[in-house]
């Protein structure tokens, strides 16, 4: 694990990202594994579902979505998921559908698959470059609103959708930025099913949608070709990345990058 710690207004606090580690295992799916689930399974009832989604919701609420949850806090979180991941079900086709994100183990905007490919892309050093871009965009009061995914498995697509709020201003001389707007971050990427647990990411273009709100108006609607962006550095290829999900029920799911950040999402 690795740990950050940021004064914030409700005093110091650490948090803790996994790194390289799993909060569940993959299953092992041979008759004799998948007859020991089954017994697993029907000892679990609903109320114990419900308590641990009702208390991991509490949590995420509590610490806006995880940013400023303190060490305890985050290791309460990182149990739960671990539990719900482990007694919750498998099923890829339960993905379609629009998600709030609710709660993480890492920074709102990695829900984004432009991150996803990103991390992928720069390994050990893309924790450096998560770091810069939180403190870009929380200069002056910014920072990341709502955070949805909506995944169209008949289209294989992922819409990542989140909500930037940034201010440009002029550090020392004052407190308020010179200007200041927000408005929305687009990002599509295809997708496949792996298996009933895993979906294949890769990205594919970025939008901009401002809004009346936009910093720079001229540029609502501008598509970023990433994919043509990242082929181009990383030697004509573009990241594929898988990333695994279980979920409560049909309207809470926990889905974990390659690294072990996850990110537990609720049905819109």
């Amino acid at each position: 694990l690795y740990s950050i710690t940021q004064k914030t207004m409700l005093g110091t606090v650490t948090r803790v990202a996994p790194a390289q580690k799993h909060v569940w295992q993959r299953k092992s799916n041979t008759s004799a594994s998948r007859a020991r689930r089954l017994v697993v399974k029907a000892s679990v009832t609903q109320e114990t579902v419900e308590e641990a989604k009702t208390r991991l919701l509490k949590l995420g609420a509590i610490s806006c979505r995880g940013s400023e949850a303190t060490t305890t806090q985050m290791a309460e979180a990182s149990e739960l998921v671990a539990e719900l991941g482990e007694i919750g079900c498998s099923d890829s086709a339960y993905l379609d559908g629009s998600w709030l994100l609710v709660m993480s183990s890492t920074k709102a905007f990695r829900s984004s698959p432009f991150f996803w490919a990103v991390g992928e892309m720069m390994g050990d050093m893309a924790n450096f470059f998560y770091e810069a871009h939180e403190h870009q965009t929380s200069l002056f009061g910014g920072g990341i609103g709502e955070v949805v995914q909506t995944i169209d498995l008949a289209n294989e697509e992922l819409l990542s959708d989140c909500v930037v709020k940034a201010s440009l201003g002029v550090p020392l001389i004052g407190w308020a930025p010179v200007v200041s707007g927000s408005g929305r971050v687009k990002t599509s990427a295809s997708v496949r099913i792996v298996d009933e647990t895993s979906l294949a990411c890769t990205v594919k273009n970025t939008a901009l949608d401002g809004g009346p709100e936009a910093i720079a108006p001229a540029l609502n609607g501008t598509v970023v070709p990433v994919s043509d962006a990242m082929s181009a550095i990383n030697s004509g290829a573009v990241p594929e990345v898988v990333f695994e999900t279980k979920f409560a029920d049909d309207q809470l799911r926990i889905s974990q990058l390659p690294d072990g950040a996850w990110f537990v999402y609720v049905r819109q």
